[in-house]
């Protein structure tokens, strides 16, 4: 295992204030008519009906927050980043609402203390049912993005504080909520992030504080606790070398740690950087002799042979990077919903060009090897697929909760795709096969 050492990291981020994306992109369909889903879960098998990947959200909790007057609610009001948070409204009849793709939507943002144009949010645009009700589900992200179409705000981390929850009203001022939030740092035992085998048949699950699971032919290769390292930063993100006998951890701080036949290139703590936005994970290149990371404010690193194409450093909140097939591009989700970040040769795998409507925030990305095209999943286990991706199941598609927020997902060689709760619960569709879960 190899850390910190000192690498010749080249960190560039575009200047332009505005994230360039590929043209003639187009959204999968996702739930659409009467599609046949599997999920399979601590052994057991479930077949149901596919429906819109937002639907069936968790309904708030009892003791929730509610400002009466305008039938909003909020469950819990504090705790630390990593807390999931449900949200639910009522605004009556509303002709006046904007339309995404024939949804009507409201607008629900986390933004840093009693609000404000200037201040770093995270927002998404909220499904309104005909009547007027709505639900939605955060998970409190250790970074937000800005007002980048209004004030030009960057972003920043969430700190300790008071932070508002504005929901949407009707034909007045939306309704703000206050959120304590408790601690920067989410619990250790908190699992983060699942990559899968290159054959398919298994997978390694991550922790926040650096503990690995294995599970099918996934071969443990050693852990953090296990060599009595606490990392300085959670780690965000595991990815596997391209013959699976080793795989790479990263922190938030942009740490990597290397195991198994796994090389190290570089890190950011190494070259003493500290991104300004936490780093969401790590994507190997082709050939396992480099890697980027990523930063949820999209900016981009590129160690070994991994090619420097351009970051997405315009307010908006990045999920992930996903590359393409020969590293000559990749693209940068957003966790809000709003279009990817488009490089290189990526425009090939596809993506939405309008916002999308969420009840969740997006958490997780994986590209399709079998196709030229990718998903993405929210906390709510909602599944989004672009470009040829097929699109089979979503956890809200078959009416299952889960137990714990969606944190990742990985896809699986043979198609299909796991999602992983932060619970280490690990929800199998597709061809994609169930070898254990830590929940």
């Amino acid at each position: 295992m190899r850390d910190r050492q000192q690498g010749a990291a080249r960190r560039r981020r575009l200047t332009t204030g505005c994230s360039r994306i590929g043209s003639g992109l187009s959204l999968g369909v996702v739930a659409a008519g009467l599609v046949a889903a599997s999920i399979v879960a601590a052994g057991l098998v479930a077949v149901g009906v596919v429906g819109t990947p937002s639907a069936g959200a968790s309904t708030p909790s009892a003791g929730a927050s509610t400002t009466a007057a305008d039938s909003v609610s909020v469950s819990p009001t504090s705790g630390p980043v990593g807390t999931e948070v449900h949200l639910s409204g009522d605004m009556g009849p509303c002709p006046e609402l904007p339309t995404i793709g024939g949804q009507r939507t409201a607008f629900v943002e986390l933004v840093r203390g009693s609000g404000g144009l200037d201040q770093p949010n995270e927002w998404i645009n909220v499904p309104v049912a005909a009547d007027g009700s709505w639900r939605a589900t955060f998970v409190i992200p250790s970074f937000v993005g800005g007002q980048a179409m209004t004030q030009g705000s960057p972003g920043g981390d969430v700190t300790p504080g008071t932070w508002t929850f504005d929901a949407p009203t009707c034909n007045s001022a939306p309704v703000a909520v206050g959120f304590t939030v408790t601690s920067s740092a989410p619990a250790p035992a908190r699992f983060a992030a699942i990559a899968g085998t290159p054959d398919g048949k298994g997978y390694w699950l991550a922790q926040a504080g650096g503990g690995v699971f294995s599970y099918g032919d996934a071969t443990f290769y050693g852990s953090l606790p296990g060599l009595g390292i606490k990392p300085a930063a959670p780690i965000v993100g595991i990815a596997s070398t391209p013959d699976g006998h080793g795989y790479w951890l990263v922190g938030a701080d942009g740490g990597v740690f290397a195991f198994g036949d796994a090389a190290y290139y570089g890190s950011l703590p190494g070259d003493h950087i500290t991104p300004f936005g936490a780093i969401v994970g790590l994507t190997p290149t082709p050939d396992g002799h480099g890697y980027w990371l990523v930063g949820a404010d999209g900016g981009v690193f590129a160690f070994g042979d991994a090619a420097f194409l351009g970051s997405g450093n315009d307010g908006v909140p990045r999920a992930a990077l996903l590359a393409t097939s020969d590293g000559s591009g990749y693209l940068l989700p957003a966790s809000t919903g709003l279009p990817p970040a488009v490089y290189g040769d990526a425009t090939a795998l596809g993506g939405n060009t309008t916002p999308m409507p969420l009840a969740a925030p997006v958490t997780g990305a994986a590209v399709d090897p079998g196709t030229n095209g990718y998903w993405e999943t929210s906390a709510d286990g909602g599944v989004y697929a672009f470009g040829s991706a097929p699109f089979d199941g979503s956890l809200p598609g078959i009416g299952v909760t889960p137990a714990a927020p969606i944190m990742a997902m990985a896809a699986a060689s043979g198609g299909g795709y796991w999602l992983l709760g932060a619970d280490g619960g690990v929800f199998a569709f597709g061809g994609a096969g169930f070898f254990g879960s830590a929940a």
